[in-house]
C-alpha cells in the first residue's frame, strides 16, 4: 500500500537521451542511429554517435553495494528476476566490498546497482537528485542507479523495458549514451550566499528535541522540493564550514545572538559568516528554517526555477505568520487528562510540548448516552471518537453513526472526498474505536470483523494513503513516515495520529506504563509541532478522548488513581495554525473540532 502509493506520487519529464563526451550530460530523445537529437531534428556533432552493444551475459555479474537495505534487496531482485524471466539468463551476484583474506576482484563486465563504490556510480551519482535516475554503459559496465531505492526501481523498470528484448533474449545497449529521467522538482539549483545547498549541513542543539525534530523536518522538506539530502548531525558533531545551525547550538555563530530576547512566536533568521543561524524559543525553534524553506527557497513562483539566496548579517527577529490551513492533524492521547500530564512531569518528563503552544484550553468529552438518572454519560471511546471525527454525539458503543444509528460522515472520508490525502494510524489495533471512528461505520465498536472489512476496502480502493495500527514505540518513526507520504506532493492531507495506552494502562492502573505512555505520545507531538512550523498551511488539534483513572494528586505531591473507568473530567487541548484559537476561546466542546477540520477542507454545515 505505502510502496504503492509513493510510486504513484512520482511525476517524471519526459525520458531523456543523452549524449556524453566533454558535456556531463547531453540530453536528447531516444536517438536515431545517425546520432539525430530527436528533440530538435539538429545533428548532434559534440560525440560519437551511440552504437549498440549486444551483451554476453554469460560474462556479466550484478554487482551491489554492500551495505543495503530491503528496499534496495528488491531492486536488486527485481533485476535479477526481470533479467531471466526475459532471456533465459541467471546472473550470478556479488557485493561492491572487499572483505579482508577474502579478495573479491572486480570483473570488467558488471551490471552494477545502486550506490556501489565502482568509479561510475560516483561520476553519476554526483548531481542526481532523490527522485532521479540514470542508465548508462561505460567501461563494459551497465550503470543502474536512482537518487534512492524508490528511484533505483523505476531504473531497474527503465533499463528492462527499453534495452532487455524477450524475442531476441537479447541486452542491447549504447555506448556514448547517458539516459537520464529527471524528477519535477519544485525547485531546481539552490544557493544560499552564492554556495551551492548541497555543500551546506544542518546542525541542531543536541539537548533540544524540537531543534532537533525541526532540523529533521527541514531537511526532509528540502529533500521533497529540491531532491537534495543534507546531513542532519548534533552539535557535538565536528563543525565544519557550511552549517546550517537551527536552535542555540554551540557553535559561536548561534551563541552570539542566544540572548536575543524573542517573543513566543518570532524567530531569528541571519547570516553570521559562511554559517546559518536559525533561532527560536520553544516551539518556534524552528521558525527561522520554515521562512528559509518556504519562502526564500520553495516560493520562487516558476515551478524548477534555479533559486539564489542572500541572507544578511543584520537581520532582525521577525514574528511567524501562519497561513490558511489546507491541512488538518488530529492528536488523540487516549485517556489522557491534565493530570496524567502532571504526573509524567513529576516522573522526569521535563515538558509537555503541547504545552508551548499558544493556544491551550479544555474541551468536554460527554457522549448521547444517558445513566439511570437521567444524566449525560461519561462517553467511552468510540462515542468520543464519532464526535471528533463526524461532529455528532452518539451512544457510546457506536462508530460513525449517530444516536440513531445514521451514519455521519467523518473528517478523513470528507477530506479524501475534496482530494486530499490521509492517513490514520495509531499504538492500538486498527480495529480500535478511536482509529475506527475515521474509518468504519456500525453500531458496536466490538465488531471488528466488519470494521477491517471497511478498513480494508478503503485500503484497497485507495481511499486512504496510510492505515497502520499496533505500532508501538514506533510511534514518531511511523508519523514521519505518515506525513512524508501524504505531504510529499504538495497536496492536502488529513492524519489522525492516537496514542492508546495511556487509557489502557490507566483502566488497569498501571502506573509507570501509563507514565511511558504518556512520555511517547509528547516525542510524538514534539516531530509533528514542527512539521507543522515547516508546513504552516496546516492546523494541528492535539487532544484527548476522555479522561480515564480519575488521576488525582495527593498532598505530597504524587499522583494516584481514584478508579479504573473513564470519569467526566474535561480534557487538555491544544491548537496551533492559523484560526485554531477559536478552538480555544473557552471551554470547547469535542464536536467542534470535526466542525473547525470539516471547514479547512471546504464544509461549513458539517455536524449536529
Amino acid at each position: 500500500m505505502t510502496e504503492m502509493t509513493k510510486k504513484a506520487n512520482l511525476k517524471f519529464f519526459a525520458l531523456l537521451l543523452a549524449v556524453l563526451m566533454l558535456l556531463p550530460f547531453v540530453t536528447a530523445c531516444k536517438p536515431a542511429d545517425d546520432g539525430t537529437d530527436t528533440t530538435t531534428g539538429e545533428e548532434v556533432t559534440t560525440a560519437p554517435p551511440p552504437e549498440p552493444v549486444t551483451l554476453d551475459l554469460a560474462e556479466y555479474i550484478i554487482v551491489r553495494e554492500s551495505d543495503y537495505t530491503d528496499d534496495y534487496k528488491s531492486c536488486v531482485r527485481a533485476l535479477r528476476t526481470g533479467i531471466e524471466e526475459r532471456t533465459g539468463v541467471k546472473l550470478d551476484m556479488t557485493e561492491d566490498y572487499v572483505y579482508p583474506g577474502k579478495e573479491i576482484t572486480p570483473t570488467a563486465k558488471e551490471i552494477i546497482i545502486g550506490n556501489t563504490n565502482r568509479p561510475e556510480t560516483a561520476k553519476y551519482r554526483k548531481g542526481l537528485r532523490e527522485k532521479d535516475f540514470v542508465v548508462t554503459f561505460e567501461n563494459d559496465r551497465v550503470v543502474i542507479l536512482g537518487g534512492n531505492a524508490q528511484s533505483t526501481m523505476k531504473a531497474v523498470e527503465y533499463f528492462l523495458d527499453t534495452f532487455v528484448d524477450s524475442e531476441s533474449k537479447n541486452v542491447t545497449v549504447y555506448t556514448h549514451r547517458v539516459d537520464v529521467v529527471r524528477h519535477d522538482y519544485a525547485v531546481g539549483s539552490v544557493s544560499i550566499n552564492g554556495v551551492m545547498l548541497e555543500e551546506y549541513r544542518v546542525v541542531y542543539a543536541k539537548d533540544n528535541l524540537l531543534a532537533k525534530y525541526a532540523a529533521e523536518n527541514f531537511a526532509s522538506a528540502l529533500l521533497d522540493g529540491c531532491g537534495v539530502r543534507l546531513d542532519v548531525e548534533p552539535d557535538t558533531s565536528e563543525e565544519t564550514k557550511y552549517e546550517i545551525l537551527i536552535g542555540t547550538t554551540n557553535r559561536k555563530e548561534s551563541l552570539t545572538f542566544a540572548s536575543t530576547a524573542l517573543g513566543s512566536n518570532e524567530y531569528v533568521m541571519r547570516a553570521s559568516g559562511s554559517k546559518i543561524v536559525l533561532l527560536g524559543d520553544g516551539y518556534m525553534v524552528g521558525g527561522g528554517a520554515s521562512v528559509l524553506l518556504n519562502e526564500f527557497i520553495l516560493d520562487v513562483g516558476v515551478r524548477g526555477s534555479n533559486v539564489s539566496v542572500t541572507l544578511l548579517e543584520d537581520m532582525s527577529p521577525a514574528s511567524f505568520v501562519f497561513k490558511e490551513a489546507k491541512n488538518a492533524i488530529i492528536m488523540i492521547g487516549d485517556g489522557m487528562g491534565r493530570n496524567h500530564i502532571e504526573a509524567a512531569k513529576k516522573e522526569g518528563m521535563n515538558v509537555f510540548f503541547a504545552d508551548t503552544l499558544p493556544n491551550v484550553s479544555t474541551c468536554m468529552t460527554y457522549s448521547y448516552s444517558v445513566n439511570p438518572l437521567g444524566k449525560a454519560e461519561f462517553t467511552d471511546s468510540a462515542a468520543a471518537a464519532t464526535a471528533l471525527s463526524s461532529g455528532y454525539k452518539t451512544i457510546n458503543g457506536y462508530v460513525g453513526m449517530d444516536h440513531l444509528k445514521k451514519v455521519r460522515k467523518n473528517v478523513r472520508e470528507l477530506a479524501c472526498e475534496k482530494g486530499a490525502r490521509t492517513a490514520v494510524l495509531t499504538t492500538d489495533v486498527i480495529t480500535g474505536a478511536t482509529p475506527a471512528g475515521f474509518t468504519a461505520h456500525c453500531d458496536s465498536r466490538k465488531s471488528t470483523e466488519l470494521i477491517q472489512s471497511q478498513i480494508d476496502e478503503l485500503i484497497r480502493t485507495g481511499k486512504i494513503d496510510f492505515c497502520e495500527g499496533s505500532v508501538g514505540n514506533s510511534l514518531t518513526a511511523k508519523a514521519k513516515e505518515a506525513l512524508s507520504l501524504i505531504s510529499a506532493d504538495g497536496s492536502s492531507f488529513f492524519m489522525m495520529l492516537e496514542e492508546a495506552y495511556i487509557d489502557k494502562n490507566s483502566h488497569k492502573n498501571k502506573y509507570p506504563e501509563m507514565i511511558s505512555a504518556v512520555k511517547r505520545y509528547n516525542d510524538a507531538i514534539a516531530y509533528v509541532i514542527e512539521f507543522v512550523i515547516m508546513h504552516p498551511d496546516t492546523a494541528l488539534i492535539i487532544t484527548a478522548d476522555h479522561e480515564t483513572g480519575g488521576v488525582f494528586k495527593l498532598s505530597n505531591g504524587s499522583y494516584t488513581f481514584t478508579r479504573t473507568t473513564h470519569s467526566n473530567a474535561n480534557v487538555p487541548i491544544f491548537t496551533l495554525g492559523y484560526g485554531t484559537e477559536e478552538l480555544t476561546n473557552g471551554v470547547c466542546n469535542n464536536v467542534n473540532i470535526a466542525k473547525f477540520v470539516a471547514r479547512i477542507f471546504g464544509e461549513t454545515s458539517f455536524g449536529d
